[in-house]
């Protein structure tokens, strides 16, 4: 049977940059990295919709190591594709992925004191490898479904379903007239890609969200990574950006009425001063951040609309029919193409099952250790970027966690780490503190975590870059210890194991 000292599991934007800080700061680690689809990016491989882009600017998206050297801030799907196969192969990390890997279960034997991965590859051969370490590296969503409302009427529908999750790849959408169902990210992006071949596109919204605009290019950021000797450049925007990504944040977390003003007055401007336009299609019902804030550059969506190829309707939908969508106003919006853009769906684990010593755990009911490791759980790292920030800023702190972990473990020849935690005294929150519609359905799904340090997950790069890189590994919590027999009894997990 193969056995391997690491195994990542995924090769999307965490599981590359956990191989990467290991090959720069942990060398002759054994790893291997699996992979269930069969390419890299993950996310980012997964969804072709058009106008597919970053809602985070490239210079805080991309890795700490391999700044993003160019002046345009936000990156389309392909931009980013391409820097992703850029940094596989500079850091040589092809020959360690093995694609086509779908992982069933992952099973922990404390007398071996190791995983067992087990699952099928290409399509039904079953295969297992057992490693002393494993790295999560799945995300959170699910890639086999996202989430679409019991819309009635959908099969009375003449024309074309087109799921942002599934993108038909040959569907032609030019003269078509489209109707878009949804308000978030994913919708902001498409409504603009698609106005520019389709006859009209409306998007049919029950509330909004807050939309903040982006010049196309950082020219600032162009000139100082220009100017500046080696990375000096790009380091220096990624501060800066960072820096601001968290004071707007603050600023809507303490004084929420004058963002929304704030935020209202820009959106209205994009939309050449129509306030009545604004207050009607563009007022969120919540306090700025307490959903994301979307993104869109060079003003391509108000653009849209202010040219007349893209409007805005805000009203519930009463039925799907053979021609459109039927609002409970009674308008009906007439379309070829129905986009139902309508969220994501949460899946911890990439769906499969975690088992400890025959014990199955659910998700829901682990407790999160500074937001990288499980209460509880022995020798496992798992990936959750930032809400409030770029995902790769959290996920480069993981990966040189990771690392200091690994190294230590070696250097000291101990075999098993854990974070312990009596589950009874948990003061158990929720992981994500946001409204979205995706969070609360899955609430459930996601690890809790608590007040208290060093349980608690806090979405801002600066406190983690005391606590996660800084801070010492022996902190009264992390326990160290050696293999097998020799090793003290683990903490039991009937608090957590799946009921």
């Amino acid at each position: 049977m193969e056995q391997r000292e690491v195994v990542i599991i995924g090769a999307g934007i965490s599981g590359i940059g956990a191989a990467c800080n290991i090959e720069r700061k942990s060398k002759g680690t054994d790893y291997v990295i699996l992979e269930g689809r069969e390419a890299i990016g993950g996310t980012w491989d997964l969804f072709r919709y058009p106008g597919i882009r970053s809602d985070s600017d490239m210079h805080t998206f991309s890795f700490d190591f391999r700044p993003w050297r160019k002046s345009k801030r936000l990156a389309s799907g392909e931009d980013i594709r391409a820097y992703l196969a850029e940094v596989v192969d500079e850091f040589g990390l092809r020959e360690k992925i093995r694609f086509g890997h779908r992982i069933e279960a992952v099973a922990w034997d404390s007398g071996a004191a190791e995983w067992t991965v087990s699952g099928t590859r290409n399509g039904d051969e079953p295969f297992t490898i057992k490693t002393r370490f494993l790295v999560m590296a799945t995300g959170y969503y699910n890639y086999e479904q996202g989430y679409r409302p019991d819309f009635d009427g959908m099969e009375d529908f003449r024309g074309i379903v087109a799921d942002p999750q599934f993108w038909p790849e040959d569907l032609d959408y030019t003269g078509k007239k489209v109707a878009l169902i949804g308000s978030g990210a994913t919708a902001v992006t498409i409504v603009p890609a698609m106005a520019e071949k389709a006859a009209h596109v409306t998007m049919i919204q029950r509330s909004p969200s807050y939309v903040f605009n982006w010049p196309v290019n950082d020219e600032t950021a162009g000139l100082l990574i220009d100017w500046l000797p080696g990375q000096l450049g790009a380091r220096l925007v990624r501060g800066r950006n960072l820096a601001l990504n968290n004071v707007i944040f603050a600023l809507c977390q303490r004084y929420p009425q004058m963002m929304r003003r704030f935020f209202m007055k820009h959106m209205s401007g994009l939309l050449g001063g129509d306030r009545a336009y604004t207050e009607q299609h563009f007022n969120p019902r919540y306090n700025p951040w307490e959903q994301r804030l979307c993104s869109t550059v060079g003003n391509d969506l108000f653009g849209s609309i202010r040219d007349g190829r893209a409007s805005v309707k805000t009203d519930h939908i009463d039925r799907i029919t053979a021609n459109g969508i039927r609002l409970k106003s009674g308008e009906e919006v007439e379309a070829d193409i129905i986009v139902p853009a309508t969220g994501l769906k949460l899946r911890f684990f990439g769906g499969m099952k975690m088992i400890r010593d025959g014990v199955e755990l659910a998700s829901g009911q682990l407790t999160s250790y500074r937001g990288l490791m499980f209460a509880n759980v022995p020798n496992l790292i798992y990936f959750v970027g930032y809400t409030n920030n770029p995902w790769t800023a959290k996920a480069d702190m993981i990966a040189h966690y990771l690392t200091r972990v690994l190294n230590h473990m070696r250097k000291t020849g101990l075999r098993v780490v854990m974070p312990e935690l009596d589950e009874n005294t948990a003061d158990a929150l929720p992981m994500l503190a946001l409204t979205s519609g995706y969070v609360q359905r899955g609430s459930d799904l996601l690890p809790k975590v608590a007040q208290d340090e060093p349980f608690r997950v806090y979405q801002n790069p600066y406190k983690d870059w005391f606590f996660i890189r800084h801070s010492r590994l022996n902190d009264g919590v992390l326990r160290f210890s050696g293999k097998g027999a020799h090793a003290e009894a683990p903490t039991p997990i009937s608090a957590i194991a799946a009921e």
